[in-house]
């Protein structure tokens, strides 16, 4: 099985728009996917598909939401 490209926690900050305070907060929740590099304080590895995984999460909320004030507009 082919394993994801990884980012970091700067990568992914500018990938969802958040600050890396916030993605940090996501990790240590458990709702974002990520793995500690020993011997790295504070350094993640974040599988892209996971990020991924968030962006088209966004994307179906945004387009429901857009859906239902279309809807609300008729």
């Amino acid at each position: 099985m082919k394993k994801s490209p990884v980012m970091t926690v700067s990568q992914a900050a500018a990938a969802l728009g958040e600050s890396q305070s916030t993605i940090v907060r996501r990790i240590q929740s458990g709702a974002l996917e990520a793995e500690k590099m020993e011997g790295r304080l504070g350094m993640f590895l974040i599988p892209r598909d996971a990020v991924d995984k968030l962006i088209a999460e966004r994307a179906a909320e945004l387009e429901a939401e857009l859906a239902r004030l279309n809807e609300a507009a008729s």
